[in-house]
């Protein structure tokens, strides 16, 4: 693992509509101080080749990783959160070209998943559950 931030507390945003707009004028705030501000408590992981996956936003205390870990698939990562910019409790993901939010570019990628043992791509149907299919 490549970085990680676990210190930011989740947003009362939902809470009321002056919280709303504390959250949203504090999001601006830190985009021009630091962008990883944004991606609130989060992780990086070096996939390997140049690529890097970003889960961010991040419950505050919940990040089981530090950088110089090795991560394997199935292992838990953190708890779903609402820290950086988030008015809900949601997992931001992403794959980049570079470690660095700030300068790396975004790398398209697509979800396989299974249902009723038959693997599918793409992104399932709401109440279809996702099943990570086994590494090769």
């Amino acid at each position: 693992m490549a970085r990680s931030r676990d210190r930011m507390r989740d947003h009362r945003s939902r809470d009321s509509i002056p919280a709303a707009f504390c959250m949203v004028l504090a999001a601006s705030r830190a985009a021009e101080r630091d962008p990883w501000l944004l991606f609130g408590n989060h992780v990086v992981i070096d996939l390997g080749g140049g690529v890097h996956a970003v889960l961010a936003h991040l419950r505050r205390g919940t990040i089981r990783v530090r950088p110089g870990d090795r991560v394997t698939g199935g292992q838990p990562i953190g708890q779903c959160g609402n820290s950086g910019n988030s008015s809900e409790p949601h997992l931001h993901f992403q794959l980049m070209d570079g470690p660095d939010v700030a300068v790396a570019k975004g790398l398209p990628f697509c979800w396989s998943f299974e249902v009723a043992e038959s693997l599918h791509s793409g992104v399932p149907r709401a109440q279809e559950p996702f099943v990570a299919p086994e590494p090769d």
